[in-house]
């Protein structure tokens, strides 16, 4: 039987490195880095050449940081789909909603990604990680 923390927790470093590179950031897996946009040149999946600043893969914390959580909401509602849709993100007491929108500003009911609980940042965490893996789709 596994242990469920180490689970969750496993989770969790999946999802901020999901969220790192939708954010821009290279994952280096063999080194379980993550560098800022830039700062690295991979060939091959490996690491070529590497400047700058990066962090180690288990001090992203996304979701326990309104600051770093909320770049990615920003990110989120300006990124633009090839066909001119786009994101809305509404975040309210109880519920944390993306929802895809089109050019009419016509939100796709059907389409709506949310997470539901009294933990606002926990629901915005879960809502960006679900959107975010639609959006790799």
């Amino acid at each position: 039987m596994k242990n469920k923390a180490i689970d969750i927790a496993n989770d969790r470093r999946e999802s901020n490195i999901l969220i790192a590179e939708f954010m821009g950031y290279t994952y280096a897996e063999q080194e379980d880095l993550v560098f800022k946009p830039g700062e690295v040149t991979k060939k091959d999946g490996k690491i070529r050449k590497a400047n700058g600043d990066f962090t180690h893969c288990n001090l992203l914390r996304y979701h326990e940081s309104w600051d770093k959580l909320m770049a990615v909401v920003e990110k989120i509602d300006r990124t633009e789909m090839s066909n001119g849709d786009y994101f809305q993100t509404s975040i309210g007491k109880h519920k944390t909603s993306i929802f895809r929108k089109d050019k009419l500003s016509v939100p796709y009911l059907n389409e709506e990604i949310y997470s539901g609980s009294d933990d606002r940042l926990e629901n915005t965490y879960k809502a960006v990680v679900e959107l975010i893996k639609y959006y790799n789709q």
